[in-house]
């Protein structure tokens, strides 16, 4: 779990040229026994922040799906909704 902040942030954010206004990426991480956890990423331009989900499941389209939800609602500063949406 130590590993997951450089995933989401595989660059230097304050060097990183600006890019499209949302980026998703996938990423896999194997344990010793060959069991692999997803993590599904959501970085917005201008940010310094990533939306990251962790799952045992390969949900490509749900998860992507909950990003840009909780995304969207963050932006506008809808921080009480998307708390309660993740913990429903």
């Amino acid at each position: 779990m130590q590993m997951v902040p450089k995933f989401c942030f595989p660059f230097d954010v304050e060097r990183e040229p600006p890019s499209p206004a949302v980026q998703h990426f996938t990423f896999a991480l194997t344990d010793l026994a060959g069991n692999r956890r997803f993590g599904f990423c959501r970085l917005r331009a201008g940010t310094q922040s990533c939306l990251c989900i962790l799952s045992h499941l390969p949900w490509f389209e749900v998860f992507y799906k909950l990003l840009n939800t909780v995304g969207d609602l963050l932006a506008q500063d809808q921080v009480t909704e998307a708390e309660e949406l993740l913990q429903n």
